[in-house]
């Protein structure tokens, strides 16, 4: 099996074994998820993009805070072999818009806090699309929670889908998620992180001996997910 397939396997793995665990639990709303929902969501969200027109090697954009949705959809991106772009959910708008030209993506998923910027985010690349001869696509927004706008999807909605075939086994070295670095030597670049690359960064930590954590432990993460060190390091292991 391809270094970029362990980590979904596992995954799986865990919500076999242990289907009834808890594996994320908001601690701002109480809300928890157990390995076999957590799983069947990654599913879902895969399945769901699929049947909407995305596939592999598009880049998905989640504008969103720490909540169980972000995570289902980042596993859910990755299962379909798509990329990643979390970005900081306190973005101006104007970064938003420049972060969705220059990542390209086709799609972004927002949630309540993050909604009005995202919006205002897609109608200026569709601004800027109208007015120039480029190829760009207009994104599609993806809102979790929130009352929909005309063309808008809700998160619930992408993850009614399932049956969907997707892809087969993936290239360890493609491309699996982009990250907007903070900017403080110029403007924010997005680094380019393989499946291999976060594979990596997780044996590493996981290495360690005698080991961090294990199955039994609770982690309090108050790491952003849109950081490297919140998504690989932390959510990741």
């Amino acid at each position: 099996t391809a270094d970029a397939d362990r980590i979904r396997l596992e995954a799986a793995e865990a919500a076999r074994a242990e289907p009834t665990k808890i594996a994320l639990s908001e601690a701002a709303t109480g809300r928890t998820v157990t390995w076999a929902a957590l799983d069947d969501l990654a599913d879902r969200v895969a399945h769901g993009l699929h049947t909407a027109g995305m596939i592999a090697g598009y880049r998905v954009m989640i504008a969103a805070s720490n909540r169980i949705e972000f995570v289902a959809t980042y596993l859910g991106v990755l299962r379909a072999r798509m990329v990643a772009v979390p970005i900081n959910p306190r973005s101006a708008t104007g970064e938003v818009v420049r972060m969705l030209v220059d990542s390209g993506a086709r799609m972004v998923v927002a949630d309540g806090g993050t909604i009005g910027t995202v919006r205002g985010a897609v109608a200026g690349v569709s601004g800027a699309l109208a007015s120039s001869d480029g190829d760009g696509v207009r994104p599609r927004l993806v809102s979790i929670g929130t009352t929909l706008e005309p063309g808008e999807r809700s998160w619930d909605h992408l993850v009614m889908e399932t049956g969907t075939e997707l892809p087969g086994e993936t290239d360890p070295e493609s491309l699996a998620v982009l990250l907007y670095t903070s900017g403080t030597s110029g403007r924010p670049r997005a680094a380019m992180l393989s499946h291999r690359a976060l594979l990596a960064n997780i044996e590493q930590a996981a290495a360690v001996v005698p080991p961090m954590i294990n199955g039994r432990d609770v982690v309090l993460g108050v790491l952003p997910l849109f950081h490297v060190y919140g998504l690989n390091a932390v959510l990741g292991q």
